[in-house]
């Protein structure tokens, strides 16, 4: 493992050192809008990645992109704009917060409203490291559930996977929250109603706990369909995020909101490369890995 680590930060080293990174950015990123994933980088980490996008970006909050598409006005937005994102809503968020505060930036963390103020955890943070990917892809989510040995999706462990109502109310000022779902299942493995619970009554349950409204939901694992993104508009959101990759403007579908994984970068170099969406449409060669299915019997378990 840590031979595959030290190949790819290599990897990275020699792409920057192209150049083409610089090229990408210059001719694809000046006029759009770059939205990038973070899940739980480390305080070292995250001040090193914000201090380099600092440098050559502007970074602007969600509801800046959501409200100027909104009014049409979205050349009114800085060149070379930047949004930061975070998955889950992770305990260890709540570290980020000085540097936040300190650099002035309005990241938002979307939140699974069945984890938030308890001691229960994300179900992968139990899954066995004997299934790969694509074993674990053709799982129905009770198979799944019942493959993490001693796992319960409501038990109380001994420490928090998830933000507190008390952490997140202190970040509230300096962070924008937003809907993960309600237990991060992906929409592919759910029924009916566990749907509507993930995309709509995790709303409702976030909104009544915390007190303040949330209007963007972020699609777990970036599995959604044409019944997901309906049921994301009539629960009242105005916007919603995927993890299909590439750059937002006035043409994107603001339901359909793409990004960048930032893989929780340490290297400079990863930061370089991956921040400029680089990195993904290298992948994108390779294999496309969208979580979009059209149709109905492809999305809903039975």
């Amino acid at each position: 493992m840590k031979f595959y680590h030290r190949v790819k930060k290599i990897k990275y080293l020699i792409i920057r050192a192209t150049g083409i990174h610089g090229l990408f950015r210059l001719l694809f990123q000046r006029n759009n809008i770059s939205v990038l994933l973070f899940h739980k980088p480390t305080g070292v980490s995250f001040n090193r990645t914000v201090l380099y996008l600092k440098k050559r970006y502007n970074i602007i909050s969600l509801s800046d992109y959501v409200q100027n598409y909104q009014a049409n006005t979205l050349n009114k937005l800085p060149k070379y704009s930047v949004i930061l994102t975070f998955d889950d809503g992770h305990v260890s968020n709540y570290n980020l917060l000085k540097i936040i505060k300190e650099v002035q930036i309005k990241p938002t963390i979307f939140l699974c409203s069945g984890l938030v103020n308890t001691q229960r955890h994300f179900w992968f943070n139990h899954i066995s490291k004997s299934y790969n990917a694509e074993e674990i892809s053709q799982m129905s989510k009770d198979e799944l559930l019942k493959s993490i040995d001693g796992f319960e999706i409501t038990k109380e462990y001994e420490k928090a996977d998830s933000l507190s109502c008390k952490e997140i109310m202190q970040m509230y000022p300096y962070v924008d929250f937003q809907v993960h779902g309600m237990f991060h299942y992906s929409l592919h493995k759910c029924t009916e109603i566990e749907t509507y619970n993930e995309i709509v009554q995790s709303k409702i349950d976030l909104e009544r706990q915390l007190g303040f409204s949330f209007n963007s939901y972020c699609f777990a694992n970036g599995d959604y369909s044409d019944m997901a993104l309906d049921l994301v508009k009539e629960a009242g959101y105005s916007s919603s995020l995927t993890v299909d990759y590439g750059y937002n403007n006035s043409k994107t579908d603001i339901y359909r909101i793409k990004r960048y994984s930032m893989n929780d970068a340490d290297s400079i170099h990863e930061i370089a490369v991956r921040s400029t969406g680089l990195w993904a449409f290298i992948g994108s060669i390779r294999k496309k890995t969208y979580g979009y299915k059209k149709n109905k019997d492809e999305f809903f378990q039975t």
